[in-house]
């Protein structure tokens, strides 16, 4: 049946989803192109999910307090054993001397942190590598000591590194559960160190080293799968920010590139503080898009300036940068424009931050025309902006084991730029049929251009067709070994494209000769997301809401 948005209430409810109830069965899939995909029923329902299909945080077990237990050959285990998923380990589960060390061999800490560097910092780039790596515990100290009796913000940071890195190690035979659970214990040991910390009533430990190992933690719980818990973490991140100044960072730089009088070590230091907030902000995002809820950063008074590359940060190598506008997406869009920091990282938050300003818009109670038509023309305008090594492109997409982040990073930006896209046409059309139903019913015969539908770039079902095949051009320059390895935050932008093509393939049939090839484009989508599942839980969460949706798998 034709999907017909003048069905619906077109009421002041902040959510998209309110305005698809009643109509015909078959329509419901459009609304997952919009923010809060992750409505109340879902959120209800998730929290009934088999662990099979989305595993929570805390149904792993952590036996009488420490990470493990050994096996008959002197191993460590880390059995992921069944547990509710509201089971929530308190500071009474541990010993105190358990919980400020680190219960695994040292040369299997050194590996996980290997880890990290490698695989999670270029989707996470929240840590300077050389001097983390400096301030490590070791000097002076015999093997079996390292990591013992750490202080409490260094136990956090260090559990949230080995949380995220542990699903990536290949020593099988020191794990004996899936690699998107290894990080359980870890993760279970650190909410107890942040829940310890944010009690105390002595504010000493609030230093940028707890904020990083906050950070950690909750981006743990968000790549795990939606849940209450994750959100309160980001809020956390939120307030522990603000306390810290993060957000005011840059407040009197005014020189891009950096001012000569401030010394590079200097640079450094407010380098990993426009990290923190840029993770932070991404988190927000991620959260609040998915769940429909008001963000929890005011970007209006953040005077931070966006991150440079790894390689300039870690070789203490100043580059000029700049903050995005606080001026609205018809300044931000350019924010990076005459900069010389053509970090991907970079240019992907500025489409990230195009992507929070269009929810931000189409939740209103009463949505502005003009400002939708501001934000699909600064869309337009960044993709054109978009600096020669950002484009989609075969020579910018050669992965490769030392290059895949800045591509990660590219695939990531327009994968944004899509959703962007279907979230302002989407607002556009429906404001355009609420304008429409007015001149209708007035007496003039004249009919205001900019009112008409031919403003959006076609139906709800052309624009799904649309990204879908957006979605799909993109996906077939992505190396498979590399998918799992860019943010898995990321996911939210291909769930989607990819439910709405379980359900209607035809979105992407022009002719019935071309059914066998469509389905094979289409499943393109889902393949992606169970390379995400292999690691991460949200890639498992969201490839078990798709076939939720729809009642089967996609395949």
């Amino acid at each position: 049946m034709p999907f017909d948005l003048s069905l619906s209430p077109l009421g002041p409810e902040p959510m998209f989803d309110v305005y698809f109830q009643g109509l015909a069965q078959g329509a419901d899939q459009y609304r997952i192109f919009t923010p809060g995909w992750l409505g109340a029923e879902e959120t209800h329902r998730l929290n009934q999910t088999p662990i099979s299909m989305a595993p929570p945080i805390g149904n792993g077990t952590v036996v009488e307090g420490s990470l493990g237990s050994d096996d008959v050959h002197g191993r460590r285990s880390f059995a992921a054993a069944s547990e509710p998923a509201e089971s929530v380990h308190t500071l009474a589960s541990y010993d105190k001397p358990d919980l400020f060390s680190i219960d695994i061999p040292p040369a299997i800490a050194e590996h996980l942190l290997d880890l990290y560097f490698q695989k999670i910092q270029p989707a996470l780039p929240l840590l300077h590598r050389p001097r983390f790596l400096a301030s490590l515990p070791g000097a002076g100290q015999v093997e079996h000591q390292l990591y013992q009796n750490l202080d409490l913000e260094s136990a956090l940071l260090l559990n949230g590194i080995f949380a995220l890195a542990a699903r990536f190690s290949e020593k099988t035979d020191f794990w004996t559960c899936e690699p998107k659970m290894r990080g359980e214990p870890f993760a279970k040991k650190a909410q107890v160190l942040c829940d310890l910390g944010s009690r105390d009533e002595d504010e000493d430990h609030l230093t940028m080293k707890y904020l990083h190992g906050c950070i950690l933690l909750t981006y743990y719980q968000l790549s795990s799968r939606p849940s209450f818990r994750a959100w309160v973490g980001v809020g956390l991140c939120c307030r522990l920010a603000y306390a810290l100044c993060v957000h005011q960072v840059d407040r009197d730089s005014e020189s891009s590139p950096p001012d000569a009088q401030i010394s590079v070590e200097d640079w450094c230091d407010k380098e990993e503080r426009r990290r923190a907030w840029w993770v932070i902000f991404q988190m927000d995002n991620f959260a609040s898009v998915i769940g429909a809820r008001p963000f929890s950063l005011d970007m209006k008074r953040s005077d931070v300036w966006l991150p440079v590359s790894d390689e300039a940060w870690f070789d203490l190598r100043p580059v000029g940068s700049a903050p995005i506008s606080s001026k609205g997406p018809a300044a931000a869009w350019r924010s990076l424009l005459d900069t010389e920091n053509k970090d991907a990282y970079a240019w992907y938050l500025v489409g990230n931050f195009l992507l929070r300003s269009a929810q931000e818009e189409f939740e209103k109670r009463d949505r502005s025309l003009g400002n939708l038509k501001i934000l699909q023309s600064a869309i337009h305008c960044f993709c054109l902006s978009l600096p020669p090594n950002l484009r989609m492109k075969s020579k910018n997409l050669d992965f490769a084991e030392n290059s895949f982040r800045d591509k990660n990073w590219i695939i990531a930006m327009h994968f944004i730029i899509h959703s962007n896209n279907i979230i302002v046409n989407l607002g556009l059309y429906a404001e355009g049929l609420k304008n429409q139903g007015s001149i209708m019913s007035d007496v003039s015969p004249l009919q205001d251009e900019s009112t008409s539908l031919e403003m959006s770039a076609g139906s709800p079902a052309q624009q799904c067709g649309k990204v879908l095949r957006d979605q799909i051009s993109v996906v077939r320059m992505w190396t498979p070994d590399f998918i799992a390895l860019a943010s898995p935050f990321i996911t939210a932008a291909i769930v989607g494209p990819a439910a709405a093509h379980s359900a209607d393939r035809s979105l992407l049939e022009s002719d019935v000769r071309d059914e066998a090839l469509a389905a094979l484009d289409g499943n393109l989508l889902d393949l992606v997301l169970r390379r995400f599942s292999e690691y991460w839980g949200i890639g498992q969460f969201c490839l078990g809401e798709c076939w939720h949706w729809h009642g089967r798998s996609c395949f």
